[in-house]
């Protein structure tokens, strides 16, 4: 079940059970992505945004049963 909520400030969005689960990566995938990110900063400083990021993780099983009962 989802919940309502409106963003004020500085809300970070979605948390937990109300994540899509069908946008969860493996860990190598984040940490890919991430060290992408942290060269483009070593690159141009200026490229990127000045900005905070939540890192949201679970077990393979868990998100495998929230996938499951997303299809139903």
């Amino acid at each position: 079940e989802q919940r309502e909520w409106t963003f004020k400030g500085h809300s970070s969005g979605r948390f937990g059970l109300d994540l899509d689960p069908s946008k969860w990566l493996p860990i190598e995938e984040v940490a890919s992505r991430w060290s992408k990110f942290e060269e483009l900063k070593s690159i141009d400083p200026d490229m990127t945004l000045d900005n905070w990021f939540d890192f949201h993780v679970t077990k393979s099983k868990t998100l495998d049963r929230l996938l499951a009962a997303s299809r139903r």
